[in-house]
């Protein structure tokens, strides 16, 4: 049957995605036999999360598609594979065929990608995602230094929309953000917090409703979707609107071996409908900004208006990050201010 299949949490299920790596059945023809291939797609996202939706169902779709039903895929959302931080390892051992690799959740293996989660270098997630695709896809920089030497090919890339300062606070200006605890994703992100005087604190998304439940922390720097894909409108009392804290990036990841044991013409539908899927996913991602704030502000989440005087401040903080940022890597023999460089580069090509 040529449909995406959704799973949950079985344990017959997950004991016969760990059999396998790869599932292969023979579909009689009118004069020969077709392979069909089904691959795995793994990530951390509860089921309608608009990251999912826009990019991988949308990549699946289209796969399908070009493949008249030659490639099949199974779904695993929400962690049933695994948690986000060990789905790099389950895409290189074959338990996902393809992951949900989020650079942040492994920043000892790929450092320099947090790269594109600086704030203030692009004002949107279209303009933030075709660049990071530049580096990330074959030939780029952050393919040839971070993904390829972990035995994986970027399919699909995402850059968030610039983040928010969210908060279960209430406050009216940014110096009351100092000393509470802010989710963070990476160096970049803990910069940029220690900036504002906050406490940064590494927490991955689907552990954010908990924890500023518990009031482990009060908020953190992240896009409206985050907010309301996980539940946090009921607890956020404070947020900014228009300002930009850098972002979060993820990839959808297949490993080199098994892309390579595919046959040429799959191979090809894989990489076309990655580069189609990132663009309709950060397409979407821009669209949802406005109606999102607009949705939050009327459930009584209260706007911050950032003075003039704080916005210049503000301003010359996050200047500030991106060369810490790339000057800390540099010192630790990884070559942050050369991709520092490559993903500006990038970001100024695309505006051409």
């Amino acid at each position: 049957m040529n449909r995406t299949t959704l799973h949950h949490p079985h344990p017959l299920a997950l004991a016969a995605a760990l059999a396998f790596s790869i599932g292969i059945t023979v579909c009689a023809g009118n004069a020969h036999a077709q392979a069909k291939v089904t691959l795995r797609v793994a990530d951390v996202y509860p089921i309608g999360h608009p990251v999912a939706e826009s990019t991988a169902k949308s990549f699946m779709e289209q796969v399908k598609k070009a493949t008249n039903g030659a490639v099949d895929f199974q779904y695993f959302p929400a962690e049933q594979l695994g948690k986000g931080k060990d789905l790099l390892t389950l895409t290189q051992t074959g338990v996902a065929d393809i992951g949900l690799i989020v650079p942040s959740y492994i920043s000892d293996k790929m450092p320099l990608s947090a790269v594109a989660e600086l704030p203030g270098l692009y004002g949107s997630s279209c303009e933030g995602t075709m660049a990071l695709l530049k580096l990330v896809r074959e030939n780029g920089a952050l393919a040839k230094s971070e993904f390829a030497p972990n035995g994986v090919r970027v399919l699909i890339a995402h850059a968030f929309a610039p983040f928010q300062l969210v908060s279960t606070k209430q406050f009216k200006s940014l110096a009351q953000v100092e000393g509470q605890k802010l989710r963070s994703l990476s160096a970049a992100t803990d910069t940029t917090i220690r900036k504002l005087k906050g406490v940064p604190l590494r927490i991955s998304a689907p552990e954010i409703n908990e924890s500023m439940s518990r009031g482990t922390i009060d908020g953190g720097l992240m896009g409206y979707p985050t907010v309301m894909s996980y539940d946090l409108a009921r607890l956020v009392k404070t947020g900014t609107r228009g300002a930009n804290f850098g972002g979060a990036i993820v990839t959808y990841a297949i490993s080199e071996t098994k892309f390579k044991s595919l046959p040429a013409e799959v191979q090809k539908a894989l990489v076309d409908a990655g580069e189609a899927a990132s663009r309709n996913g950060c397409d979407v991602a821009d669209k949802a900004v406005g109606p999102l704030g607009d949705k939050l502000k009327a459930g009584g989440v209260h706007f911050l208006e950032i003075s003039a005087d704080e916005q210049k401040s503000l301003t010359g903080i996050l200047e500030s990050v991106a060369q810490e940022w790339a000057d800390q890597l540099d010192q630790r023999g990884k070559p942050g201010g050369a991709t520092l460089k490559e993903f500006r580069a990038a970001l100024k090509d695309g505006a051409k």
